[in-house]
């Protein structure tokens, strides 16, 4: 009898990977949830900074990764 082949993890969908990433590297700054205040009073909440900057802007910046110094 042949071992048993472990099976490939299924691919990330691009929602996942973003909530993921966003829990990563904006959570500890930013407020990610559909309510509630940001750890960090200058950052304004995730949900809100497409409103604040358009996103055409932000792709490249969100894409290297946005370090502030506060």
């Amino acid at each position: 009898q042949t071992p048993a082949q472990p099976q490939p993890e299924p691919p990330e969908s691009s929602v996942a990977r973003g909530e993921r990433l966003v829990g990563e590297k904006c959570a500890g700054c930013h407020a990610t949830g559909r309510t509630g205040a940001s750890p960090n009073p200058k950052a304004p909440p995730f949900r809100e900074v497409g409103k604040l900057y358009p996103p055409e802007h932000l792709a490249e910046a969100l894409a290297e990764g946005i370090v502030t110094g506060d």
